[in-house]
């Protein structure tokens, strides 16, 4: 993050006189006058660069045409630094939709998302975990001994 100084006018009818305004620009050029809110900016930043470089590593099961979960994919996070790449990459901190969490997110889990769109309104993103998908599973099938 860099700081910067810039004349800025002050008008009335016309322009009456300049002040100086410090302002701050990130890393990825973008400008805030508040140093804390371009701090916080970059840490964002730096997590999202961080979960793109970790999630060619990341292991994946693609579950295509799977009879449940038709077209999910299912992540397996080994340590916390995966975990953190997958909750980043499937919208885990999205502010607008609706998250529903099955299971325990943790390392050492399979999970997996899916989005149901909300059409004008918010959608719904689900998440499972693999413990919470067999134990479901499981309680199901006992209905057919």
């Amino acid at each position: 993050m860099e700081e910067k100084i810039r004349k800025k006018a002050v008008y009335k009818n016309k322009v009456d006189h300049y002040e100086t305004e410090t302002y701050y620009v990130t890393s990825d050029g973008k400008e805030f006058i508040k140093e804390k809110d371009a701090k916080h900016y970059e840490e964002l930043l730096e997590k999202q660069l961080k979960a793109n470089f970790l999630w060619d590593g990341i292991k994946k099961i693609n579950a295509d045409d799977f009879l449940f979960f038709d077209g999910s994919i299912w992540y397996f996070a080994s340590n916390e630094e995966e975990l953190e790449a997958i909750k980043q990459n499937c919208q885990f901190y999205d502010k607008y939709n609706y998250q529903r969490i099955y299971g325990n997110i943790q390392v050492g889990e399979w999970i997996t998302n899916i989005y149901e769109d909300g059409g004008d309104y918010r959608g719904t993103n689900k998440f499972y975990t693999f413990t919470y998908v067999k134990e479901e599973m499981t309680k199901f099938l006992e209905n057919f001994e």
